[in-house]
């Protein structure tokens, strides 16, 4: 079915072709971006496990904009655990930068953790 040519290109054999098409009718259109362009940010879906209660503290502070040493000072925990906890949390949703997870702390309704300036 396939072969390849002489620059080294591959290309489908004309008795590829309707198989090709076949594929091309019955495969799902799909989009690695979601309508609107934008990444979803939800309160928890209904598959996605719960956050932590330390996971919400490390999600809070960060959305006050905190850096990870302020956070981890704060807590009384390492720079390495704050990033431990938030590799736990974009893994649990959709979550890639801090913009990110500012939305997701307001969608996830983290209250900003009182008490300290």
């Amino acid at each position: 079915m396939a072969g390849s040519s002489p620059d080294g290109q591959g290309f489908l054999s004309v008795s590829a072709r309707p198989w090709l098409d076949q594929v091309a009718v019955t495969a799902p259109k799909m989009s690695p971006v979601p309508p609107g362009g934008k990444m979803p940010v939800t309160s928890r879906p209904q598959s996605a496990p719960a956050l932590s209660h330390r996971e919400r503290q490390v999600l809070a502070h960060i959305a006050e904009g905190l850096s990870h040493k302020q956070v981890a000072r704060r807590l009384g925990i390492s720079v390495h655990t704050v990033s431990t906890y938030l590799r736990r949390i974009r893994s649990k949703r959709t979550a890639p930068t801090v913009a990110h997870l500012i939305r997701l702390s307001m969608a996830e309704d983290v209250a900003a953790p009182a008490g300290k300036p």
